[in-house]
């Protein structure tokens, strides 16, 4: 895997999403607990954007329906249910970085798909390619970059969210 500070933080993110989802507790205690234990020890996660990383996870305590997003993007033969939960993972984060960052979608897309390479085999991350694709051109997303800021349609409600993320 490529060593990037903001890759890095990332794949972190993807890690305490992981760990929220079979843990089911709080995003607060999930990443303090993470902060804790993990970024002490993980040579590669020492380098990441801890400010990226942050604005990552801050996302996890918005309202969306990921499992509506996810079944929408979906052909007719998969089932959500038969999702690895790994995958699941990077799908989620790649979804809060669609929704409430300020990075282009395709950039998005090409670094969880990289991303996807370090956690699964080839079948995944082409399921992870095609699916985040897919949500891309939904219509869950719809956001304007320009020199004012970033304007997103929010997953649950369609209402506009402003705020920054740096």
């Amino acid at each position: 895997m490529r060593k990037t500070s903001k890759r890095s933080s990332r794949v972190a993110a993807i890690q305490v999403m992981y760990q929220l989802s079979i843990m089911g507790t709080t995003p607060d205690d999930v990443v303090s607990n993470f902060k804790k234990y993990y970024l002490p020890t993980d040579e590669t996660l020492q380098h990441m954007n801890k400010k990226f990383f942050a604005n990552l996870v801050s996302y996890f305590n918005e309202e969306v329906r990921f499992e509506e997003i996810i079944t929408d993007a979906l052909s007719d033969k998969t089932r959500v249910s038969t999702i690895s939960c790994t995958t699941m993972c990077i799908i989620k984060v790649a979804i809060l970085e669609m929704f409430f960052g300020k990075t282009l979608l395709p950039v998005i897309i090409n670094e969880y798909v990289e991303i996807a390479k370090y956690f699964g085999d080839q079948k995944s991350v082409s399921f992870v390619n095609a699916i985040l694709d897919r949500i891309a051109k939904g219509k869950f997303i719809v956001r304007l970059n320009d020199e004012t800021g970033t304007q997103n349609n929010s997953p649950e409600t369609g209402t506009q969210n402003n705020s920054p993320e740096n």
